[in-house]
């Protein structure tokens, strides 16, 4: 059903621009389409996270149906690209693709078993974390380079913050699992507190958030960025342990 449903709502939105705006709309047919696959993506990404910081496992429990219903919408969003030509040139996003498709093969019962899960450890987070890279050059690093950060579209900063929220979240799940603390909502804010200030602005104030959401003084250092990266660094040593 969920399969189903996303691959129809993406035929109905490139028809329904076909239809509307006439054979030259291939281009806003790719965005609308990436937009509804990107939803469904954001869905299956954050639910994990969301259910170790505050204990709410609806998205995770459905995390393999909106998985397989993300891959489902990206038929018809490679079918467009196949279509108009434009599909040259393209291997960064081949390659999220060819990852989409992996985990939604490896997904099914008898395959996740064969590949065990240690493997399937190491696939599944770089795979998500692979894919939500080429949604950020599509949504903010593809418009800042063509038209800079004054004439950023306004239409891209609602996925553009979701991208920065889904990464906070996966961030501050990890911050939870290797302080061994309680997972309290004050805890998960500080921890997607102090990962947008190190991102936006690596200072003394992020360093001293980020040993409150850690609870770990043990990393000290003269410079308050090179202390953000450290710890930053020590938290993607922990994301190859932990999906």
């Amino acid at each position: 059903m969920w399969l189903l449903a996303a691959f129809l709502v993406a035929a109905a939105l490139a028809v329904a621009v076909r239809l509307i705006f006439g054979s030259g709309s291939a281009v806003l047919a790719l965005r609308i389409t990436a937009r509804w696959s990107f939803l469904l993506f954001w869905l299956a990404y954050v639910g994990g996270p969301i259910a170790k910081l505050w204990g709410l496992g609806g998205l995770a429990r459905r995390g393999r149906e909106l998985g397989l219903a993300f891959a489902s919408a990206q038929l018809v969003h490679v079918a467009i690209i196949l279509w108009s030509g434009d599909g040259g040139g393209m291997s960064f996003f081949w390659v999220g693709i060819l990852f989409t498709y992996l985990l939604a093969f490896f997904s099914m019962p008898r395959l996740h078993k064969s590949l065990g899960p240690r493997l399937w450890r190491i696939l599944l987070p770089v795979a998500l974390n692979y894919i939500a890279l080429v949604f950020a050059v599509d949504f903010i690093l593809g418009p800042l380079q063509m038209v800079g950060v004054g004439h950023y579209p306004l239409s891209y900063i609602p996925f553009a913050l979701m991208l920065f929220a889904g990464v906070a979240l996966r961030v501050a799940a990890l911050i939870k699992k290797s302080a061994g603390a309680p997972a309290t909502k004050g805890r998960a804010l500080l921890g997607i507190i102090a990962l947008s200030l190190a991102v936006l602005a690596p200072n003394k104030s992020s360093a001293q958030i980020l040993r409150m959401a850690t609870c770990d003084s043990s990393i000290v250092s003269a410079d308050p960025s090179l202390q953000t990266r450290t710890e930053i660094s020590h938290w993607a040593d922990a994301a190859r342990r932990e999906v």
